[in-house]
C-alpha cells in the first residue's frame, strides 16, 4: 500500500515538473534584464518602442508566454529609457512586424523561430526570447534566462547578420556562443 502511493506522488510530481516546463512563462526578472539590454542598444530609440510579440495560437506554451507577457507589459512597461507596448503578433504575421522589438515566445517551431530571426534581420531589430535553445540553434539573436543564476547568450552569427549596434557594456553582460 505505502509503495502505490510513493508511486502515485511520484507520478504526479513528475507530471506537475512536465507541465511546469512545458509552459515555461517568462518571469518578471527576464523582462527585468531584457529592458536593461535593449536601454543598450543604439538601434531602438529612447521613449516608446513596440514590443512585437511572436506566439503560436496553436501551442499552449506559446499562449501562456503570452499572457505571462501581457500580465508584465499590460498598458506600458517602464524600461531604463523606454516604454514597451505590447502588440501580439501570431505566427502567420511575422512577415508585417515593423518594429524594433521581437520576441519569440517558448513552443515556436523551428521554422517560425527563423522567419522571425529573418524579419529582425530585414528590420534590423532585436530577436530575444527566453528559450535559450532558440538562441543556440541560431534562430534568435539574445536570450535571457533567469532561474538559479542570470543566463544571458547572444548566437554571434544572428548577431551579426542583424548589424546591430549597441554601447560597449552590452558585450560584458552577455556570453556569444
Amino acid at each position: 500500500m505505502q509503495s502505490k502511493f510513493k508511486l502515485g506522488l511520484l507520478s504526479f510530481a513528475s507530471l506537475v515538473a512536465v507541465q511546469a516546463e512545458a509552459l515555461a512563462v517568462t518571469s518578471d526578472q527576464e523582462m527585468a534584464a531584457i529592458a536593461k539590454i535593449i536601454s543598450l542598444s543604439k538601434d531602438i530609440p529612447a521613449g516608446d518602442a513596440t514590443f512585437s510579440v511572436v506566439y503560436d495560437p496553436s501551442s499552449d506554451a506559446s499562449k501562456a508566454d503570452l499572457e505571462s507577457l501581457k500580465s508584465l507589459i499590460g498598458g506600458g512597461y517602464s524600461a531604463p529609457k523606454h516604454t514597451f507596448k505590447l502588440e501580439e503578433v501570431p505566427v502567420s504575421g511575422i512577415g508585417s512586424i515593423g518594429s524594433k522589438i521581437i520576441f519569440l515566445t517558448d513552443g515556436l517551431s523551428a521554422g517560425d523561430q527563423s522567419s522571425a530571426l529573418n524579419q529582425g534581420v530585414a528590420n534590423k531589430a532585436l530577436t530575444v526570447t527566453t528559450s535559450l535553445p532558440y538562441v543556440e540553434n541560431g534562430n534568435c539573436v539574445l536570450g535571457v534566462d533567469v532561474g538559479n543564476n542570470v543566463n544571458i547568450i547572444m548566437n554571434g552569427e544572428a548577431f551579426g547578420k542583424s548589424n546591430l549596434d549597441f554601447e560597449a557594456a552590452f558585450k560584458f553582460m552577455i556570453k556569444e556562443l
